[in-house]
């Protein structure tokens, strides 16, 4: 079956998968979180061992999933780096709701921050911590 999506040239340019519409599930905890997930898993690169354990939850996947095999060595030959773990994962970005949707779709009363013009990243912190702190819904 052919995929109409183009292939990843690193994994350590994020900016990279989301113009491709996908993400990377690097390690097992976040693999299984993915295909535990209402995303659209692609593909899994894992080791004949992570296959074994992932397996139920592939075969619970409603589509398709292109699975590649291979040994730790391959993987991290493939990968450009040493992985900790043998399992990685391709899932499809959702398509982001718009403003509307998410208003609509938001409880009552609604509290959302504003903010324009942060130059530090600290002040851009302290603001997300205090809509965390109030549960600010935007």
């Amino acid at each position: 079956m052919r995929r109409n999506w183009r292939c990843i040239g690193t994994l350590r340019r994020i900016e990279e998968h989301e113009r491709a519409g996908v993400l990377v599930a690097t390690n097992a905890k976040v693999v299984k979180r993915l295909l535990a997930s209402r995303y659209t898993v692609v593909s899994a690169l894992l080791t004949p061992a992570w296959l074994e354990q992932l397996e139920p939850l592939l075969r619970a996947r409603p589509e398709d999933i292109c699975i590649y095999l291979a040994e730790q060595k391959v993987l991290e030959t493939i990968t450009g780096y040493k992985l900790h773990q043998g399992a990685l994962a391709v899932g499809k970005i959702p398509p982001q709701p718009d403003f509307e949707t998410l208003l609509n779709h938001s409880p009552r009363p609604l509290l959302l921050a504003a903010a324009e013009g942060i130059a530090s990243a600290e002040n851009l912190g302290a603001v997300v911590r205090s809509c965390a702190a109030f549960g600010a819904h935007f």
